[in-house]
């Protein structure tokens, strides 16, 4: 079966199986052999008897769009005494629970107890990355890992307030 493409004005307004004559100022081109497949908004040049057709142009993202991308991806982070790199959520976990709930849970924690023990009472936290791998931390380590994602946090929230200056953060770290 035959696809037409209803040109208009330069872009591809309607793609059909059928030529349907509309209007004099409207004209079907056949596109069945056109790969990739042109979309309504695509725009379509005649040269001669030949027609192309080109998908628009992807916006750029702007700052605030790629900080919120980098906050949804993660930061990856290497921790030289655990021996593990990882990518961590900055939003959610792997489980789906708020991190930052969990981070200031575990802060708290480690605050009270004089930077000993966990919320639990353990001497060491199992922390999930974006994947639900869990990577044992020392309350050292936990505090190194909370400074190294608070501050990727930090800098990307700077960037989508729109703070003067404000620069996109790695999204990767080295904590030892």
């Amino acid at each position: 079966m035959s696809t037409f493409a209803l040109i208009a004005d330069g872009q591809v307004v309607q793609l059909g199986a059928a030529e349907f004559p509309v209007h004099a100022a409207l004209t079907w081109v056949e596109v069945s052999a056109v790969s990739p497949a042109p979309q309504p908004g695509w725009t379509a040049t005649q040269n001669g008897s030949a027609w192309t057709f080109t998908a628009p142009a992807v916006p750029t993202p702007t700052p605030a769009q790629q900080a919120q991308a980098a906050l949804v991806a993660g930061i990856s982070i290497t921790s030289t005494s655990g021996g593990w790199t990882a990518t961590f959520p900055c939003l959610t976990d792997a489980t789906g629970a708020n991190m930052w709930t969990m981070v200031l849970a575990e802060q708290a924690a480690l605050s009270l107890s004089g930077n000993a023990t966990f919320a639990d009472g353990a001497a060491t936290v199992q922390w999930p990355d974006a994947g639900g791998a869990l990577h044992a931390m020392t309350s050292a380590q936990f505090q190194a890992f909370m400074k190294a994602l608070g501050a990727f946090v930090a800098g990307c929230r700077n960037v989508i307030n729109g703070v003067a200056g404000a620069m996109l953060p790695a999204a990767a770290a080295t904590i030892s």
